[in-house]
């Protein structure tokens, strides 16, 4: 005890730290206070210096078993586990940082450490299980935007790395039953489609298109209706497609589709009236042209209302009063 009190004076010089009794003495030091932080940082930079990962493992492990709380022990566990690493000890490292999940089952660092660890050895099941098991923990203490992320990831690691396609659909279920996010609703409506479950995709993007953002709605409103028509439900994908033009007349894309389904429906009525509108936001003279014509030529023939027809003819031939067939009709 004479020899520690005189080192302890010395202020752990660097003559100590550069020889072999040096170890002797600082471990003494350790053994008899554990939290004797100036032992540790001198053993520390010895092992470093020379190499000795063992022996810094070893020291990682007795500080681990010393602590006094609950904090500075899991920090030094995942000191060992990234010790247990550099050693090509990955698979100890795991059930070191384990251990911590077992006495703090949502500590991020350790988490953040676990998610590396199995990573590096591409150990996705134990992966997409983890961020499974933690999703629920935070669902559990209703930390809605924790678990919500959590459940996502397990999805992603389900869908790209075990190519599960149901698993990942299972966690992103849980995803939208906590709130409606868009990347989640995508990816199910996806999966969806390729599974051929094209209702279930039509749902799901009836869903994307209310939380999209506005310059992103027409692709999403583009999507739902094929996937509305693939599942016979050509008549929902009408009205929604109605609702969408109603609300933002200036959209093209959506115009022409839904005038393709009116043709394709063979619903003279309602593409009458479609292409009218439309004419009024056409993209340009020749777009509105034809659409004059087309809706005055039905209104004229199978919709048997020619008197609607008689002011569109009007347009057109303001539009190009020197085409002698609108003049003539």
């Amino acid at each position: 005890h004479a020899d520690l009190a005189k080192h302890k004076d010395l202020g752990y010089s660097e003559e100590l730290k550069n020889s072999a009794k040096a170890v002797t003495l600082y471990d003494a030091l350790f053994t008899e206070d554990p939290h004797d932080e100036a032992a540790v940082r001198a053993l520390v930079a010895i092992f470093e210096r020379e190499g000795r990962t063992h022996d810094r493992l070893s020291l990682a492990k007795r500080r681990v078993a010393a602590a006094g709380g609950t904090t500075a022990r899991l920090a030094l566990r995942i000191e060992t586990a990234r010790i247990e690493t550099e050693l090509g000890e990955a698979a100890k490292a795991t059930e070191t940082l384990l251990e911590n999940l077992s006495e703090s089952p949502r500590h991020a660092e350790t988490i953040a450490a676990l998610v590396a660890s199995l990573e590096s050895q591409k150990k996705y099941r134990e992966l997409e299980a983890l961020y499974a098991k933690q999703a629920e923990a935070a669902e559990a203490d209703v930390d809605v935007l924790d678990a919500a992320d959590l459940f996502e990831r397990a999805a992603t690691v389900a869908r790209e790395r075990l190519s599960r396609p149901d698993l990942a659909m299972s966690h992103l279920r849980r995803v939208v039953a906590l709130e409606p996010r868009a990347s989640a609703l995508d990816v199910l409506a996806r999966l969806s489609g390729d599974a051929a479950e094209h209702a279930e995709a039509g749902e799901y993007l009836e869903r994307l298109r209310h939380v999209v953002p506005e310059r992103e709605r027409t692709d999403v409103v583009l999507r739902m209706v094929a996937a509305l028509e693939k599942a016979g439900r050509a008549d929902v994908a009408v009205e929604r497609l109605e609702e969408e033009v109603s609300a933002r007349p200036e959209s093209e894309p959506l115009r022409v589709r839904l005038i393709g389904l009116h043709r394709d429906r063979e619903d003279h009525a309602s593409l009458a009236r479609t292409l009218t509108v439309g004419a009024q936001y056409a993209p340009d003279k020749a777009t509105r042209l034809a659409r004059l014509r087309e809706a005055s030529a039905l209104y004229a023939t199978e919709v048997r209302e020619p008197a609607r027809a008689i002011p569109l003819l009007e347009m057109a031939c303001d539009l190009a009063p020197d085409e002698r067939a609108i003049r003539l009709s």
